[in-house]
């Protein structure tokens, strides 16, 4: 990382998405980032972008609420 800031000089290291722990340790500051994601739902590929899109949020929505009913309680 120092030879990139010093030698190569790099103005900007991006990390992704993600507020994984160690992130905070390398960067100064958080920038929040949107997106938007569209569909066609009059194609066959329209429809089934958008049921795996919401299909897998959904998914990932009830396992998330589901470990946390399971989970133990400290």
């Amino acid at each position: 990382m120092q030879h990139a800031l010093d030698i190569d000089r790099v103005h900007e290291v991006d990390y992704l998405t993600g507020d994984d722990a160690y992130k905070k340790d390398w960067m100064s500051a958080r920038r929040e980032r949107w997106g938007m994601v569209a569909f066609n739902p009059r194609t066959p590929r329209g429809l089934l972008e958008a049921a795996w899109h919401f299909g897998t949020r959904a998914t990932k929505r009830t396992l998330g609420a589901a470990r946390r009913l399971v989970a133990p309680r400290t």
